[in-house]
């Protein structure tokens, strides 16, 4: 699969450079053949399908991390009031027939357990069929009590989006957006393809974004108690915005331009922002 999606990329790449003058990369054009990628992988397998829910409960007491691995699908983590962990697992089985999708759901497992301090689960499957026009797709709702101070994800496709979390993210996808908001904490953010948006972060210690093709957004409200921060997309943007009276010392590498360093206040975080083709907006 990843292999695929990564073949399918370079192949865009070569095509835009042929396209333009002085062979440069056409970022919209890459940035268009990825985001079609991306809905055909996701929507071209299997045209009937069944679907069911499952709900599950953990006591989060003396817990502080959770761990999760999907192929593909959906996960959405959220805060909430109670002291347990909650996950809503969408399981959708999609095949050539409603039969053979119904057979496929029957037999389809996957695995949740509560250790001495996480709970993990994994939902993963062999992903793609496509000479049998077989998947797995797996959507979840995660809800956390405020002591999970550690959140691991890793997914082939799909979207994740995380609201109200604290603590640290580390988190790998091959296809699909990061979306993180009113949080606080310190990042391990890695994609092939896909966007990294992150709005009302505190960020803490140190925190690295990485993307093979796509976006990188970050809106900081805080960065005092961060000691790194570093941005790198080899095929897009980076647009981050800096909370005011903020102390840094910022080295920018972009696309067609002159590396450049900026310092303001004690220059107590170190930045580092690089595209290899793209534009990068710092204010």
């Amino acid at each position: 699969m990843k292999k695929t999606a990564l073949l399918l990329i370079t192949a865009s790449l070569l095509l835009a450079a042929g396209c333009t003058s002085n062979f440069e990369v056409n970022e919209d054009a890459v940035k268009e053949v990825s985001d079609k990628i991306t809905k055909t992988i996701i929507n071209s397998v299997g045209e009937e399908k069944v679907q069911k829910t499952e709900a599950m409960t953990f006591d989060g007491t003396g817990l502080n991390k959770i761990k999760i691995d999907s192929s593909v699908g959906d996960i959405t983590v959220k805060s909430h009031e109670s002291q347990e962990i909650a996950v809503n697992i969408i399981i959708t089985a999609k095949s050539g027939s409603k039969e053979k999708a119904e057979k496929l759901l029957e037999s389809y497992t996957y695995t949740q357990e509560k250790t001495q301090y996480s709970v993990d689960i994994d939902t993963s499957t062999d992903g793609f069929d496509f000479a049998d026009g077989n998947y797995i797709e797996t959507s979840m709702e995660v809800y956390l009590p405020s002591n999970i101070e550690n959140t691991e994800i890793a997914l082939n496709v799909g979207d994740i989006d995380i609201d109200g979390i604290n603590g640290s993210f580390d988190i790998h996808s091959n296809v699909g957006n990061i979306n993180i908001q009113n949080g606080e904490g310190f990042c391990n953010l890695e994609i092939d393809v896909g966007d990294i948006v992150l709005s009302g972060f505190s960020a803490a210690k140190s925190s690295e974004f990485s993307i093979n093709t796509g976006d990188i957004e970050l809106n900081l409200t805080d960065i005092s108690n961060a000691d790194k921060i570093a941005a790198e997309t080899q095929v897009g943007t980076i647009d981050v915005t800096m909370p005011e009276n903020s102390g840094y010392q910022a080295t920018i590498e972009e696309f067609m331009e002159d590396k450049k360093t900026l310092s303001e206040g004690d220059g107590k975080t170190e930045i580092s922002l690089k595209t290899n083709v793209g534009d990068i907006e710092f204010n």
